[in-house]
């Protein structure tokens, strides 16, 4: 088989409302997403043994910093799900794959990345391995590699809530522009959510649409 591509867009927040927190911990999300032309790309060709292993190799502007043991990352944990679904009678049937993945999306930066190349490789395999998943036990799917995962899955505008993987349709957007500036300093999430003040926001009141990107960013800069 020819080689199959998929693009991992970057996933922007257009505001973030922490409402809550679970008792596991997780914190309780409403935001708006949207997803930007910037994107690294995945490339699968299909491997010559059975068994569904995922191997992975990292090239592009940004791939020293995902040098190393390639076992945790997203992109391999997603080979490991779907397999996990599908159980072991299914899997012994699976071709192996290998994926490229071009990064050009800096790493840590707060654009869901690696979401966004976790949720191309579970597109992928889906389709190479011909499973046939639910849309909505897919999303949940994707929710245990991480609370970007689903949005990215579909890449098109929502409002994401609950941890992430409770979507709905954002508000008609209007055209525009974003110029994305990356300062080169890594930044972890788990530790952002550690450092925040206490303290939750409210669910933020959004219009069905915005007509003008004034009005868009009118009410956008409001939101905490």
């Amino acid at each position: 088989m020819s080689s199959l591509h998929e693009l991992a867009h970057a996933k922007i927040n257009l505001y973030l409302h922490v409402t809550g927190r679970r008792e596991d911990g997780y914190h309780l999300l409403d935001s708006l997403a949207v997803f930007a032309g910037a994107a690294d790309e995945l490339e699968l060709t299909r491997g010559a043994g059975l068994g569904g292993n995922v191997n992975l190799r990292v090239e592009g502007s940004f791939s020293p910093g995902l040098q190393g043991d390639q076992a945790d990352n997203l992109i391999v944990r997603a080979g490991r799900l779907l397999c996990e679904h599908v159980g072991p009678d299914v899997v012994r049937h699976l071709p192996d794959v290998d994926i490229v993945l071009r990064k050009e999306l800096p790493v840590a930066s707060g654009i869901g990345g690696g979401s966004a190349d976790a949720a191309a490789a579970l597109r992928l395999l889906r389709d190479v391995w011909k499973l046939s998943i639910p849309r909505q036990q897919f999303l949940m799917l994707a929710t245990r590699l991480g609370a970007d995962v689903p949005v990215c899955v579909e890449q098109l505008a929502a409002r994401m809530e609950g941890i992430g993987e409770e979507l709905s349709s954002a508000p008609r957007l209007p055209e525009c522009g974003i110029m994305l500036v990356n300062c080169g300093q890594s930044v972890s999430t788990p530790q952002v959510f550690r450092a925040r003040d206490p303290g939750f926001t409210p669910r933020a009141d959004l219009p069905a649409q915005w007509n003008t990107l004034a009005d868009m960013v009118r009410d956008l800069s409001t939101q905490t």
